[in-house]
């Protein structure tokens, strides 16, 4: 749902990858989801499925090894932090950020996850400067 207009590229079919969701269950069941080897594609959907089905818990479960196996992956990046916004671990979103803030200086969602995480732990100053950054970036002259 949240990730529909991601789909609609006609170049690009949506990939139906849900044996890989089955199989993650199956993981967390028996607890050795540290040991799976699946694509960044499967495990994208993987954690797409849980965000669309409001099952939080496993989509972060499915996050923390995602990214620690592809932390260069932005996409995967993106859904982790916004999944510690939406479970109000915005210190450790705060976290990733930073750990990443090299990387993420190109995107001009940085700002609003940064506002988004200070948002969760109560630093609306911080919060209100992330956004008013965020509206004076020049994002054309990054490329």
């Amino acid at each position: 749902m949240a990730n529909d207009f991601l789909d609609e590229d006609i170049n690009f079919p949506h990939e139906d990858y849900s044996w890989a969701l089955d199989i993650f269950n199956r993981a967390i069941k028996e607890g050795n989801t540290d040991r799976l080897i699946l694509s960044e594609n499967e495990l994208v959907f993987v954690i797409d499925s849980y965000m669309d089905s409001d099952e939080l818990d496993n989509a972060l479960t499915a996050c923390e090894p995602v990214y620690s196996r592809f932390p260069y992956d932005s996409d995967i990046l993106f859904r982790y932090i916004d999944l510690l916004i939406i479970l109000k671990m915005g210190n450790e979103a705060l976290y990733l950020l930073k750990e990443n803030s090299a990387t993420l200086l190109l995107f001009p969602e940085m700002n609003l996850l940064y506002a988004g995480a200070y948002l969760c732990i109560g630093k609306f100053k911080e919060a209100r400067d992330a956004v008013s950054e965020f509206e004076t970036k020049d994002f054309l002259n990054l490329i």
